[in-house]
């Protein structure tokens, strides 16, 4: 089965790039964070997750076959449940250890983690707008869900 998404918004573009930027100024030197890389789920699946960071080994095959070690995904209304349920089972199947799913809101963005304990996901927490969630996996890093979204104010 073939799944494609239309292209993305600006808001969810917007999300990506800081996400990106952000985790790439905490990223230590045996990692490498990625928009969008397409990643080999298995010999018949090939996913895409919005932001990934990867161990610099994994980076010497085109489309990476060792899981992540987080995989984040923007959410909007047409892929929240997608993204909640399918996408997230599969990232566990395949043992992509952090998982973690920003919901855009204009009024109240969040942060949903997911981490593997004992092969299977455990949310980790959950936080929203200025709320800060200071992960320790797979790198120490502070996000807080407002600012990837955050429009600065037009005069």
């Amino acid at each position: 089965m073939l799944v494609v998404s239309p292209a993305p918004s600006t808001v969810h573009q917007l999300a990506v790039t800081r996400l990106t930027v952000l985790l790439s100024s905490a990223c230590p030197d045996d990692f490498l964070v990625l928009a969008g890389p397409g990643t080999n789920l298995s010999r018949f699946q090939h996913g895409v997750p919005d932001v990934a960071v990867l161990r610099w080994a994994s980076f010497q095959e085109p489309f990476p076959e060792d899981p992540p070690v987080l995989a984040v995904e923007v959410a909007s209304p047409r892929t929240q449940v997608y993204d909640r349920n399918r996408k997230k089972d599969v990232y566990e199947k395949f043992g992509v250890k952090s998982y973690w799913i920003i919901e855009p809101d204009a009024q109240r963005t969040s942060l949903t983690v997911f981490e593997l304990r004992r092969r299977r996901y455990a949310e980790v927490t959950r936080v929203a707008g200025e709320q800060r969630y200071q992960a320790a996996q797979p790198f120490p890093v502070g996000v807080v869900p407002a600012s990837p979204v955050a429009m600065p104010a037009v005069p």
